[in-house]
Formats: structure tokens, sequence, C-alpha cells
């Protein structure tokens, strides 16, 4: 029953467990948005990308390499420091 349920939420989640989560949302959302961007706005400077089709497929393949390594060093670092 819905009871059973919140009274075992309530004894097995710390309240600083919610915070970490809080915090690593934001700084994954953070990095994700700031890499995104960041390869998005500076396109027309790589040369070797292109432009067009071509070089917006190479820059959202870079940024979700890079935002997805970004977030796991960005895990292992909040985590080491938080807990």
């Amino acid at each position: 029953n819905e009871g059973a349920y919140f009274q075992g939420m309530a004894s097995s989640v710390a309240w600083v467990d919610v915070q970490m989560g809080l915090v690593k949302s934001v700084v994954f959302a953070v990095l994700v948005v700031w890499i995104c961007a960041a390869k998005g706005y500076y396109l027309h400077l790589a040369g070797d990308r292109g432009f067009g089709a071509a070089g917006v497929s190479r820059a959202t393949t870079s940024a979700v390499v890079l935002a997805s390594v970004a977030i796991l060093v960005g895990d292992y670092l909040i985590s080491a420091v938080l807990l």
C-alpha cells in the first residue's frame, strides 16, 4: 500500500541524497548546454569540418561525445568532493 511505500522511502533516502541529485542535475545541465552551444557557435571557425549539413553533423557528433565524457568526469569529481 501507499503508506508502506512512503515509510520505506522516508527511512532509506536521506536528504543528502536528494541534495546531491539536484546538484548533479544542475551541473550536468550546465555542462551539456555549454558544450553544445560552444560547438554550434564556433562551427564557422572549424575549417576542417566544412559548412552546411556535413559541418553540423560533425559538430553534433563531437558535442555529444564531449558532453558524455564531461558528464562522466563531472560525476566522478562531484561524487568525490561531496561524498
